[in-house]
């Protein structure tokens, strides 16, 4: 069993040895029982880093580099199309709402 708990500040993500197993053969009901197995727990050292910091640090090294970044500035923008789409629902009780999908578009070559 994995657990990952954003919330806590260390140990985000816990790998339990816990499960249930079947015998491989019987012969009567009364024979089959479950076996029921409680294990160690693992915690595996993740390096926690800031997510902004990472993000601005690809942004500065594709500047320097001239490589394409993982996210465009078109990826934001439909983002930030998703996000107040969503608010605007919110504030009118969950309805539906549309996006501009043209706007940002990639015009077809000539």
């Amino acid at each position: 069993m994995i657990v990952y708990d954003d919330n806590q500040p260390l140990e985000k993500l816990k790998i339990f040895d816990k499960r249930v197993e079947a015998p491989p053969h019987y012969d009567t009901f009364a024979e089959f029982t479950y076996s029921y197995h409680y294990g160690d727990a693992y915690i595996p050292y993740i390096k926690q880093t800031e997510p902004l910091k990472v993000e601005a640090q690809h942004f500065l090294d594709c500047i320097k580099s001239g490589k394409k970044p993982d996210s465009s500035g078109l990826d934001g923008l439909r983002v930030i199309q998703i996000l107040e789409a969503s608010s605007r629902s919110l504030k009118n009780g969950g309805a539906k709402v549309e996006i501009d999908r043209t706007l940002g578009a990639i015009p077809a070559p000539v």
